[in-house]
């Protein structure tokens, strides 16, 4: 099996973290869960979750939403292993105390992590209870790989500002094949679990790259979910610069050995 992303391989250590720290957060959800219902605290009016891969921008979607202040939105609630992940994602979807709640779920925790099945119905039975699906990609799965490797090498996966300079990666063609394959098995995967589940489709080009595409994105997700567009924004800026001769030190030999590959699709003028 491909593993899309390397850098979550599984070592022992992370394996057993992933198995006792899945339990131990999937525990303390089922007691927050308790006193709720005694109390009969009203659960959020919308819910939403935001499907997708890693470095697809979907901690920007997070921060983005998360700064209006009738938006609750987690992180990644099930990047441990759980007994009853939906059980536990719809618990976590149900704790906030703002009319709106959201969380995150990279689709290699469905697939690698919890060990689903391509066909499994838990997006489709999410939203058969009303919860909103966005399902977030990359149109340019090149720049998506080498976002994805830079992250790993230099560990530095976010930022609020724009940090020190960095010296430039090397990276081999293998290596590079390796993390796109990996990301069209993940994409292929993604499009099984969302067969015929009803989503609002975003990618990161059009609606988040650039500063004007996030507001727009906002405004038109704060009215879906019946709030009043007040301004939001984030603070994270990007890792990896638009030049990647600023990224990679072998840039040259590298696009040359993709134009001969059937990668060469992507490299358009803002990829090479």
């Amino acid at each position: 099996m491909i593993i899309a992303d390397p850098a979550r391989a599984p070592t022992l250590q992370v394996a057993l973290k992933r198995r006792l720290g899945g339990v131990l957060l999937e525990t303390a959800s089922l007691a927050r869960a308790v006193p709720r219902r005694l109390r009969a605290v009203p659960v959020p009016v919308h819910r939403f979750v935001i499907f997708g891969r890693g470095r697809s921008g979907s901690t920007l979607l997070v921060s983005l939403l998360g700064a209006h202040p009738q938006i609750t939105c987690a992180g990644e609630v099930l990047r441990l292993r759980t007994l009853a992940p939906e059980a536990h994602l719809r618990r976590i979807l149900a704790e906030a105390h703002t009319p709106v709640s959201g969380a995150k779920l990279l689709s290699y925790q469905l697939r690698d992590i919890h060990r689903l099945p391509a066909g499994t119905d838990i997006l489709r039975r999410l939203a058969g209870q009303g919860v909103t699906i966005l399902y977030l990609t990359r149109d340019n799965l090149l720049r998506h790989a080498i976002s994805n490797i830079y992250a790993y090498k230099q560990r530095i996966y976010h930022q609020t500002a724009t940090g020190p300079v960095r010296p430039r990666i090397t990276l081999g063609l293998p290596e590079l094949t390796a993390w796109i394959e990996g990301s069209e098995a993940l994409a292929a995967y993604e499009a099984q679990v969302l067969a015929g589940v009803p989503h609002r489709a975003l990618t990161y080009e059009a609606d988040l790259a650039q500063p004007e595409a996030r507001l727009r994105t906002a405004a038109a997700l704060l009215a879906a979910f019946a709030l009043d567009p007040v301004p939001v924004d984030t603070r994270l800026r990007k890792v990896t610069s638009d030049d990647l001769r600023e990224v990679i030190e072998n840039h040259d030999s590298l696009i040359a050995a993709l134009q001969t590959s059937r990668f060469a699709r992507y490299l358009t003028p803002d990829a090479a």
